[in-house]
């Protein structure tokens, strides 16, 4: 049989993927012709790889095929492998914090759920995997048949995110995670639109924090930075490492509290317990509210009713009411720091007690007559030792000590300026007196310390201050501590 007929009646077909080659075996040839022999050498000639399978499945095609030679033929003889591509990257956002256990297991506390992702410096934000390697495949003829490599991760990254070699995404800066239309960025303000309440609960963010409308009762803000609330803040706790702007004020129903690491602005108080670290400005009213302001208290269009304010130095507009409201000014103390001096005061003096007791005894074996024995000579050296130990941890209390009581001595000459009124009711500490005002003063008026230490008054229109004695009911009072006494009982030099 020549070549072409040959050619015309068996046929070798590769798919166009090179994955699978074909034998067509056509009616009409001659049986003596159509053997196993022949189609390998025809496949040989198309380069297909052999193997076990092909040969058996040639074998059976020409079984076929002499079994019914009035019909076509045809089978898949070899098959290739398909590369296995490589998967894509991607982007894995790291859950969010838990929120702590309940003491109850079965419990759900409402006001700790957020819907917020917070993360601070440094906080894992989420794993970044590289695109896989693929697997090559082969083709029928045993060519290799490359496989690609996965498209890398369709996700971008701003400044405020670190990404390492790892794929660690971590936080530059500390804030809000977000996520969205494939870009991850953080950004260090939380803008809440409506109020802090359920829809949010509870609020810990590291950085800025502005609310559109106000905060709900019982619910809490902290801060790492500052915070503006736009509307009322209620009986909520506030707790902002930085400045607080409450444009509408704070009425805490003596349920709130406040603490501010910098300055407070507010449009009034009422019924708040704070502690405001620098300076306070409040525009209209403060009622029955305990105020601690590390610095100036600036409130010259301000009424102070009710409750007690700690401030180095104060200007309001009236001070108490004129129904007798019990209000107090603390003006030039810090309380925390006279705790902590009064505390470390009360270790000096026992301590000190014990190392004169050390002395004397150290001084009696030293004044012994004669050679020391062996036991007065170990005894001596371990007198030596204890007293060098006890003088020791006495000068390192007596060093705080010193220097708490230079803030407080520093701290003490505050002032009370009042433009409008003071009210008979009104109790005033200033340096060691307490001032009684049984009738009310018209301002502007000026109350401080002269050069002796004593309350006076200073009216602008009268530059020349008067004693304050001659207005109100002035009382040595023991109410803070006293610097002299503490000094002298503590061995301390009395100050310049």
């Amino acid at each position: 049989m020549d070549a072409s007929a040959l050619d015309r009646l068996i046929r070798v077909s590769i798919s166009a993927d090179r994955l699978a080659a074909t034998v067509i075996i056509q009616p009409g040839l001659d049986p003596e012709f159509l053997t196993a022999d022949l189609i390998n050498t025809l496949l040989d000639q198309q380069v297909i790889a052999r193997s076990r399978a092909r040969d058996d499945a040639v074998a059976d095609l020409v079984r076929a095929a002499r079994e019914r030679p009035d019909q076509p033929a045809h089978a898949i003889v070899a098959r290739g492998v398909e590369p296995i591509h490589g998967g894509p990257g991607r982007f894995e956002l790291a859950p969010r914090p838990a929120p702590p256990p309940l003491a109850d297991p079965g419990a759900t506390d409402h006001y700790q759920r957020t819907p917020f992702h917070v993360v601070h410096a440094g906080g894992r934000v989420g794993t970044l995997f590289p695109p896989a390697d693929g697997i090559d495949g082969v083709d029928v003829t045993g060519q290799v048949l490359p496989s690609r490599r996965g498209a890398a991760a369709n996700v971008r990254f701003d400044e405020t995110v670190i990404v390492d070699a790892a794929g660690a995404v971590t936080a530059a800066i500390p804030g809000i995670v977000i996520f969205r239309d494939s870009s991850l960025r953080i950004l260090d303000t939380l803008k809440i639109d409506g109020y802090v309440d359920f829809s949010t609960g509870n609020i810990d963010f590291p950085g800025h924090v502005s609310v559109g409308r106000g905060i709900r009762d019982c619910f809490t803000v902290r801060t790492g930075r500052s915070i503006t609330v736009h509307e009322l803040v209620e009986a909520a706790r506030l707790e902002i490492g930085e400045d607080a702007i409450l444009e509408r004020g704070m009425a805490a129903r003596e349920k709130g509290s406040l603490s501010v690491g910098r300055d407070l602005h507010a449009k009034y108080l009422d019924n708040v317990e704070a502690r405001i670290t620098r300076d306070a400005v409040i525009a209209k009213e403060v009622a029955n509210c305990h105020l601690s302001v590390g610095r100036h208290f600036a409130g010259p269009g301000c009424s102070f009713v009710g409750g007690e304010l700690f401030a180095m130095s104060a200007e309001i507009a009236q001070v108490g009411s004129r129904a007798g409201v019990a209000t107090g000014i603390v003006l030039g103390r810090v309380a925390e720091v006279e705790d902590k001096a009064a505390r470390l005061a009360r270790a000096v003096v026992p301590m000190r007690k014990r190392v004169d007791a050390l002395r004397d005894r150290l001084d009696q074996l030293r004044r012994g007559s004669g050679r020391l024995t062996a036991t007065q000579a170990e005894d001596l050296t371990e007198l030596q030792f204890e007293e060098a130990t006890q003088q020791d941890r006495l000068g390192k209390l007596t060093h705080g000590l010193e220097a708490y009581l230079q803030v407080i001595a520093a701290q003490a000459r505050g002032s009370l300026t009042f433009h409008r009124l003071l009210c008979a009711g009104v109790r005033l500490w200033i340096g060691g007196w307490r001032a009684e005002f049984n009738t009310e003063l018209m301002g502007p008026a000026t109350i401080s310390l002269d050069a002796a230490g004593d309350p006076v008054i200073t009216d602008p229109a009268s530059p020349t201050p008067i004693p304050l004695s001659r207005l109100a009911r002035i009382i040595a009072d023991d109410r803070f501590i006293d610097v002299d006494r503490i000094r002298r009982d503590c061995g301390l030099p009395r100050a310049a």
